[in-house]
This record gives C-alpha cells, structure tokens and sequence, in this order.
C-alpha cells in the first residue's frame, strides 16, 4: 500500500537533517559552505515526507538570472540585446536516501516546487545535474550544454609576464560593473551584486587548502589599471579551472593576458590540466578541446512557453543571438556558470 506523501517547506529539524544527508551524499561538497553566506536569505528547504518520515528533500535559492525572453530592447549598444534579468527556483542536493528511492518521491518534489515557482512569479526552476539529464528532460526540463575548453597545461601556455594583481574590496564596484557588462548579452547568466562578489573574495580558493579559512587573493585577478577585466579562477588538486572571465568591450586582448598570467601560476603551482569557461569574445587557447559533458550541462524548466527560445539555445542555433561564439562551422552559446563555491 503507497504511502501518503506530504511536501511542504521543511522544519529547522528536517532543515539540518537535509544538509547533513547532502553533506554525506556529496562527499563534502564545497557549495554547500554558501548557505551562510551570500545566499543565505534566499535559500529555503523543501521536503517530502512519508509514513510521517521525510523521504526526499531540496533546497532551492531564487537566484537573479539575465533571461533569454523573445522580445527584448536593444538598449546596450548599437546592434545588443539587453536581457531582462528575472529570478528562477535553482535547486541544489536533490536527495532521496537510497531505501525511498523508485517510490516517485523526488518526481514529486520537483514537481511540487515547480508549481511553487509559478505561485512565486518565479520565471522557471534550473539545476546541475549529477546524474545525465534524461531524468529531468522526461520533466520539462531544457538541456543547456555548457562548453568548455580542456587540456593539458603544458610548457607552451601561459608565459607572458602581465600587469594583472589581485583585486580589493574597492575594486568590487567595478568588477560587478565589468561582470554586468558581459552578462547581460549572455543568456541564464547569473545577476551579480556587490554583495555576491564581497562573499566569493572572502571565501577565494586558488591552489592554497580548499579547506582553509584563509582565502586567496589570487582567485580573483583584475588588470593593474582600470579593472577593465577580470578572471575568477580555482584548483582542485592538480587542475586550474577559470570559472568566469569577463571584460568591458574593446578588453579582450587585457583579458586574455589575465588568463595568460593565471595559467602561468597554476603550471609554477604544480597544475598539470586546465579546464577554461571563457566569455565569447575571447579568442579560442591553442592547445586545448572544446568539449561538452552532461556534469557540465545546466537544465532550465520554464513556468512560461518559451520553449522556441530554450530550444534554440540548447542546439545551438540561435545565431542571430550575441550569446553565441563561432568554433568551427559551430555556433555555441555560453553561460556564466550560476554556482556558488
């Protein structure tokens, strides 16, 4: 006999039972450490509960997206699309202990929160998947691969001597102001205050100890004179990962030295691999793959139709869309990863 479900809002207890058991589940994973900080008060715990256990829970962050709607002004620059910039359920540690699992527990709590999302005024609910994306695409969901270059990091990259520093909190106005400025041609970038920007330079990690409290200012790096540019960057073990690299329009020769100057001290650090997600406009680094996998791949179900916009973005063809860059004969799009580590 199936048992009665529940969903609603979780209790302080069922709270830290959820984040011990994604805790447990995930190995530890660092972006469970942004709960208390800058998304704290826009994250909420959801959960099922059965035979009056709770069998499956989410937390979810209404966190600010730059959308990829139909009909937009074109209000940046001559011949620039301005995104409307909404906010979306992003779902974080879907977990179902594994003796509650095929009971059809964590299809309703998706559900349940999409349908809080469209109550909300929310623009749609989006997660990274861990698990391949045939689960959530049989949900309305919408794949969005998201491109990266991989490689080794070898002798040949990375050499120039630039005048790059680490950035300080009075730079921070500028970097979100340089951010904004790339974002917003960008689809399902995520929309980034000063706040956000102050937390991550708090809590920078490069190839010092992920574990320590003591953050590294070389995470975050800006050019010497105007923070034109900016490269946020991160290494786990013997891989460099530049998260996000952004600049003003007419610095991307700055930025590419930034990135040139990064990979330089991830291969003095020890680094052997490089992993770059790289703004459009930057030219393509010799010597690395343009690849897509689906642990990289970010899922968009909107609570609106706008399933002609989504489907585009997803294949790849939408290139009368600033958001895409050519490879090839390959128009791909590009998104700002929306993470929070």
């Amino acid at each position: 006999m199936a048992k009665i479900m529940d969903i609603g809002p979780a209790t302080k207890a069922e709270a830290a039972l959820a984040e011990r058991r994604a805790f447990e589940t995930l190995e530890g994973f660092l972006a469970l450490r942004w709960r208390t900080g800058w998304a704290e008060g826009r994250t909420g715990c959801f959960v099922v509960r059965a035979g009056g256990e709770m069998v499956s829970s989410v937390f979810v962050v209404r966190t600010p997206l730059h959308w990829p709607q139909a009909h937009t002004e074109f209000d940046v620059g001559p011949g620039e699309r301005a995104l409307p910039v909404v906010e979306v359920a992003c779902l974080d540690s879907l977990i179902t202990p594994a003796r509650h699992r095929r009971n059809g527990y964590a299809g309703a709590l998706l559900e349940w929160v999409h349908g809080w999302a469209v109550e909300t005024g929310l623009a749609g609910t989006a997660l990274f998947s861990e698990i391949g994306t045939s689960y959530y695409r049989e949900r309305g969901f919408h794949v969005l691969p998201m491109p990266f270059y991989r490689g080794p990091l070898s002798d040949g990259i990375g050499r120039s001597a630039v005048e790059g520093r680490p950035f300080r909190v009075d730079d921070l106005e500028r970097v979100a102001a340089v951010y904004t400025a790339a974002a917003r041609r960008v689809p399902l970038s995520v929309a980034r205050d000063v706040d956000y920007w102050l937390y991550h330079l708090d809590h920078s990690r490069f190839v010092g100890d992920l574990h320590s409290d003591d953050p590294d200012p070389w995470d975050f790096v800006v050019d010497a004179d105007d923070t034109r540019a900016y490269v946020r960057s991160r290494s786990d073990g013997d891989i460099f990962t530049v998260l996000e690299a952004a600049c003003l329009p007419g610095a991307e020769g700055l930025l590419m030295a930034l990135l040139e100057s990064g990979l330089r001290r991830a291969r003095e650090s020890g680094c052997l691999r490089v992993v770059l997600h790289l703004h459009p406009a930057v030219a393509e680094p010799p010597g690395l793959v343009l690849r897509e996998t689906w642990y990289e791949t970010f899922l968009v179900r909107p609570t609106v139709a706008e399933e002609g916009v989504f489907a585009l973005l997803a294949s790849g063809e939408a290139a009368e869309s600033p958001a895409t860059h050519d490879s090839g004969s390959a128009c791909r799009g590009y998104i700002f990863r929306p993470d929070y580590f």
